[in-house]
């Protein structure tokens, strides 16, 4: 009996120093420069004409030539948003939806059968960096490793579409 609770208590204190170990917080390093050049950095506002057609803010990078073999653009932080970057030969689009003309349609039932449509609200991603209105982080990997730049957007007229 008491080899088996040796081996049960053993165990537990194993698996609770392993998941210690596994609870790491994600520190983000801002780099002060980075190998690349930004030639212009700006975020531009849109709203469809439209109710419920959607609205949101596109932020536009234009970057001079680099080693893409080392240096891969990932994602932007804008706003308490995180949005995938795209790419078009020199310019990076990170595209940022909001909700300034939708009205979420929500279903309020008793039976949760009914409500099975419903859209869940979006989650503002936590970075742990207080940015400006006009700040945006970009996440890239340089030489695999992970690294964080800050940049200041200038913004742009906003498109109004019919």
């Amino acid at each position: 009996m008491k080899t088996l609770l040796s081996i049960v208590l053993g165990s537990t204190i194993l698996l609770s120093i392993a998941q210690c170990g596994n609870s790491k917080e994600v520190v983000y390093k801002i780099q002060k420069e980075t190998s690349f050049k930004i030639v212009k950095a700006t975020y531009k506002e849109w709203v469809a004409g439209v109710r419920g057609g959607g609205s949101g803010v596109n932020v536009f990078f234009i970057i001079d030539s680099f080693d893409s073999s080392k240096i891969t653009l990932d994602s932007v932080f804008f706003r308490g948003q995180k949005a995938k970057i795209e790419t078009n030969n020199s310019l990076y689009i990170g595209r940022f939806k909001t909700n300034v003309t939708q009205q979420p349609d929500i279903i309020m039932s008793s039976d949760t059968n009914a409500e099975y449509g419903n859209k869940p609200p979006t989650k503002k991603i936590k970075f742990p960096l207080n940015l400006k209105e006009n700040e945006a982080i970009i996440s890239y990997k340089e030489d695999g490793k992970q690294k964080y730049y800050k940049q200041e957007l200038q913004r742009e007229e906003p498109d109004h579409y019919p």
